[in-house]
């Protein structure tokens, strides 16, 4: 799960969620609901993942396709959907966005 991901990542980081959320430039509470489960980033917004990865000293990449392997699992519709329209797979999409 996405959450326990960048749980684990904060943990090793030694920062907490309030440093996380300020470091990464978003609210405490939306890292909450990422943490645990409750929604997920947006996948289509590069710069909210490149904030986040920088803050948990995390590869941009790695916290891409981690987060993208959940969204497809969970939703296999937007492989469906959104990547056809540019003529790429989800993870070609993604990078796209860059």
């Amino acid at each position: 799960m996405f959450g326990d991901y960048i749980r684990d990542l904060r943990e090793t980081t030694g920062k907490s969620q309030g440093e996380v959320a300020l470091d990464a430039g978003v609210s405490h509470t939306l890292l909450s609901y990422w943490a645990t489960g409750k929604r997920l980033p947006e996948v289509t917004s590069s710069t909210i993942l490149k904030n986040l990865a920088k803050a948990l000293n995390e590869d941009y990449n790695a916290l891409r396709d981690f987060l993208s392997e959940e969204v497809l699992g969970s939703n296999p519709q937007i492989t469906r959907t959104l990547a056809p329209r540019v003529g790429l797979n989800f993870p070609q999409y993604l990078s796209v966005l860059d």
